[in-house]
């Protein structure tokens, strides 16, 4: 395989990944919001009542909270991945184009001396 099309592909995989991330990203980002949004319009709904439902209620937010922390400690996790994988591409590409020139240098250095092989 050449390495052009060894470029190629690594350059697409790296592109994949960035898509498929950022877009779970942004889909985590509405749910988060959403769900804020819920949360809320019940705390302002449950007023004391005196039966316990607004205790019960309180639970139930403060689980949804800690649900999205959970969920922005998830997308920092995602972030950082995501930056590492753009940074290990980077330099595998690089990597791949210094080996492109230094064999494209070997073979013009090969023909300038005029060897058969």
């Amino acid at each position: 395989m050449s390495n052009e099309v060894t470029v190629a592909i690594i350059g697409l995989i790296g592109v994949l990944i960035t898509a498929v991330l950022g877009w779970m990203n942004g889909r985590t980002r509405s749910e988060v919001r959403a769900t804020r949004k819920v949360a809320a319009e019940a705390r302002a709904f449950a007023e004391p009542t005196g039966n316990g439902f607004a205790e019960h209620m309180r639970q139930a937010l403060d689980r949804i909270e800690n649900g999205n922390a959970e969920l922005r400690r998830d997308i920092g996790g995602l972030r950082a991945e995501n930056r590492a994988d753009r940074e290990n591409s980077d330099r595998v590409h690089a990597e791949l184009r210094q080996a492109d020139r230094d064999l494209h240098q070997r073979i013009t250095d090969h023909l300038q001396r005029g060897d058969p092989t």
